[in-house]
């Protein structure tokens, strides 16, 4: 059997589309919590006595080794439920083998199928994408890995990588002249430059500066609350106030329905604390990164990530004062895509087309889950699915 995997390792989530050479050509989803944890071996062989694996999603119970009764990861869930934060500083790449081979174990599981091929293409920030080389050395190495204390044995075919955001561009790559692509993510948000359909990657950059900075500033601002209840109470907002086309109401509206009887004071102190946080949060993109990047002739904006749907007004309007006449998309189809993947991760399952992975290495896109024939795009996800 053989796998074609595309991954993407954000820090709010582990992104996995994955699809199997069986004629169908179909696509399937993996979501996975972003926390990673090294632990012992008797930790484990304890985790698996008491959980009841025959009763957990893989997704919910990945535990990784490369040996038998060897030290080994809680991946998603199984970290997160030990309290383990993830951190913003390190390298996306630091973590990310034990991340793909949960993937892949995950796989294995779904498809009681234990002994594949993998083709591999991974998304990584434009600043850590060069280290694509050092990650598939070691990938290679890897020939069997133990998921959930069954052998999983592997055979790698094929491995791409590409900054994220680029898919969002590829569209483009006719385009005559400087079209920008900016990626508002969780941890990074990143400026890609193509010029005449090339990417430039001496003028593109990325800054460590992402929307968990925003998070903290809003929520410093309310009493009681921290970046991970904000994200949660962002993540049900749109569950009950979004339909595929727009946002109902503020997206922190959840928080107060914490409190049966919050009353016009607090809810004004949300408000406040909200649009507060996001001007800063903006400010410091501006004055810190963004006013020193941006080429100094654009022709067209391409905007995508998931805080694209918070950041994009303040960027539009700066883009108006400095760059007069030039054309702003936010996205693809990342609204949309964000309630597909909703779905999904709900429990209603989509069956997503496979667009060929030999064209160029950039397999896939989406609107409204179906391919767009003759449109190669690196799909980018929505941060906060």
């Amino acid at each position: 059997m053989k796998v074609r995997l595309g991954i993407d390792v954000g820090t709010s989530m582990i992104k996995v589309l994955y699809g199997v050479n069986d004629g169908e050509q179909k696509l399937e989803y993996i979501a996975l919590s972003p926390e990673v944890m090294a632990v012992d071996a008797s930790l484990i062989t304890e985790m698996m006595t008491i959980s009841g694996s025959d009763f957990v999603k893989p997704e919910h119970q990945a535990i990784i080794r490369l040996g038998k009764g060897l030290d080994g990861f809680f991946v998603g869930r199984m970290a997160q439920e030990q309290r383990v934060s993830v951190a913003m500083k390190p390298l996306k790449t630091s973590s990310l083998i034990p991340k793909i081979l949960a993937a892949l174990g995950v796989i294995a599981h779904r498809l009681d199928c234990w002994s594949f091929s993998v083709s591999l293409m991974l998304l990584l920030p434009l600043s850590e994408d060069l280290e694509a080389t050092r990650i598939v050395c070691q990938l290679k190495a890897i020939r069997q890995f133990y998921f959930r204390d069954k052998l999983c044995k592997i055979s790698w075919t094929a491995f791409c990588c590409y900054p994220e955001g680029l898919g969002l561009l590829l569209s483009e790559r006719d385009f005559e002249g400087t079209l920008i692509g900016f990626q508002f993510g969780y941890r990074n948000t990143s400026l890609l430059v193509l010029e005449d359909g090339s990417l430039n990657r001496s003028k593109s950059s990325t800054t460590l500066y992402g929307f968990h900075d925003c998070l903290d500033k809003i929520a410093y601002r309310i009493p009681g609350c921290d970046r991970e209840l904000l994200q949660s109470a962002i993540i049900t907002s749109s569950k009950m106030n979004y339909d595929g086309k727009q946002w109902f109401n503020k997206s922190y509206s959840h928080l107060a329905l914490r409190e049966a009887h919050m009353n016009e004071y607090q809810i004004s102190i949300l408000d406040e604390a909200w649009s507060s946080g996001l001007k800063l949060y903006w400010q410091l993109l501006e004055q810190s990164w963004l006013k020193d990047r941006l080429p100094s002739s654009v022709e067209r904006v391409v905007i995508g990530g998931g805080a694209s749907v918070f950041i994009s007004p303040y960027l539009k309007e700066y883009l108006r004062s400095v760059v007069p006449g030039v054309m702003c998309d936010l996205g693809i189809t990342l609204l949309r895509l964000n309630c597909l993947l909703l779905k999904m991760i709900n429990g209603q399952p989509n069956k997503i087309s496979l667009l060929d992975f030999s064209i160029c290495g950039s397999c896939w896109s989406l609107t409204e889950g179906r391919v767009i024939d003759n449109f190669p795009q690196i799909v980018e996800f929505f941060d906060f699915a």
